[in-house]
C-alpha cells in the first residue's frame, strides 16, 4: 500500500521539479520510498495517467525523511514503458543508530582533531567544452562546506559538474570488511545531483574521462547534521562521462562493483554536484565507512 499526506506535497517546493522539465514523484511501500523524475509523457502515455494509476505523489523521498539510498529498481507501467526508480529508506534512530556507529571507520573529518583523517581538499569545475559551473570548498566551524552552481554547458545544452576531492598522499584505512559509506552532512537547499566517489580504478571500456566508483546520494535539507548511508553495492566504476549516471549497475554486473584492492586503500574520495543544474549547498561533518568488522576498527584505532 502507498501513503503520503497532501500536506507534504507542496507544489511550491523547488525539490519537486528539476531543471530538465521533469517533476519528481514518489511512492511509499512499507519502509521504502521510490522516486522518479517524469516529463509530460511516459512513453506513449500522458504523465497524469501514470501518476494516477501508479498512485504516485509529487515530491522527493528526501523531503519525506527517506534519505538512505537503497538502490534502483525498474518497474513496467503497462504500454507506457518502464519507470526507473531510485529507492530510499529512513535513517536508523536510537539504538539502531548507535549500533551502526559502533562499526565505523573514519575516512575524513574537518575539526582538525585527528591528523590521520584531516585531509587536503581541492575544488574542480567542468572544464570540458566551455563549462560554466562554479564552486568552492572551504573548511570552517568544524565542517567542510561545498558551495556552487551547476549550470548547463552551452555547447552540450546539458548540466556540467563541480566536485570537491581529496588530494593529499596519506593512505586511507582498509574498509574491505565494511558495508557502506556514511556521510554526516546537511543540505541548505534542495538539489538532486549529489554524488559520492572513491578510488581511481577505470572500468574497462566504460568511462573515457572519469575514474573511480561513484553513485548518487540524497542530501536532506536540515538545520541538523544527518546520517546519509550509501551501500557499497550502489557504487559502480562504469558511469556516463556526461551525466554521471551509471552505465552498468553493480547489482547487474559484479565486474563494476568495488573491488577488494580499491577498498584496502581508496586513495581519494570526492563529493560531486553533477548532471543536474542547480545550487550546491552542502555541509559535511565527517565521512566514514560503516558496517565494518571489529578487527578492522581495532586496526584503525591502534
Amino acid at each position: 500500500s502507498s501513503s503520503s499526506s497532501s500536506s507534504n506535497n507542496n507544489n511550491n517546493d523547488p525539490s519537486y521539479s528539476s531543471p530538465s522539465s521533469c517533476t519528481v514523484y514518489n511512492r511509499i511501500e512499507e519502509d521504502t520510498c521510490a522516486e522518479d523524475c517524469l516529463g509530460s509523457t511516459v512513453g506513449i502515455c500522458p504523465v497524469g495517467l501514470v501518476v494516477s494509476k501508479g498512485n504516485l505523489k509529487k515530491g522527493s523521498c528526501a523531503s519525506l525523511g527517506y534519505t538512505v539510498a537503497a538502490g534502483e529498481i525498474s518497474q513496467k507501467a503497462g504500454p507506457c514503458g518502464t519507470l526507473k526508480f531510485k529507492t530510499y529508506t529512513k535513517p536508523p534512530t536510537g539504538d539502531a543508530a548507535s549500533n551502526e556507529a559502533a562499526g565505523e571507520i573514519v575516512l575524513a573529518t574537518f575539526d582538525g582533531a585527528d591528523e590521520s583523517t584531516t585531509r587536503e581538499w581541492k575544488e574542480l569545475n567542468d572544464p570540458v567544452m566551455g563549462g560554466r559551473s562554479t564552486g568552492n570548498f572551504t573548511v570552517s566551524g568544524n565542517l567542510g562546506r561545498f558551495r556552487g552552481e551547476v549550470v548547463n554547458v552551452p555547447s552540450l545544452q546539458a548540466p556540467g559538474f563541480i566536485k570537491a576531492q581529496t588530494q593529499d598522499a596519506k593512505a586511507f584505512p582498509d574498509i574491505s570488511s565494511c558495508k557502506a559509506i556514511v556521510l554526516s552532512a546537511r543540505a541548505g537547499v534542495p538539489y538532486d545531483g549529489y554524488r559520492f566517489q572513491f578510488g581511481n580504478k577505470r572500468g574497462a571500456f566504460c568511462s573515457f574521462f572519469s575514474s573511480g566508483f561513484k553513485t548518487h546520494f540524497a542530501a536532506p535539507v536540515s538545520d541538523e547534521i544527518q546520517r546519509i548511508v550509501i551501500p557499497l553495492g550502489n557504487f559502480s566504476d562504469c558511469n556516463s562521462d556526461s551525466t554521471g549516471e551509471p552505465s552498468k549497475l553493480c547489482s547487474d554486473d559484479p565486474r563494476v562493483c568495488p573491488d577488494p584492492k580499491t577498498l584496502r586503500n581508496v586513495k581519494t574520495i570526492a563529493v560531486w554536484g553533477e548532471g543536474k543544474a542547480g545550487t550546491v549547498d552542502l555541509d559535511i561533518k565527517s565521512i566514514a565507512a560503516t558496517g565494518c568488522s571489529s578487527t578492522q576498527q581495532q586496526q584503525q584505532q591502534q
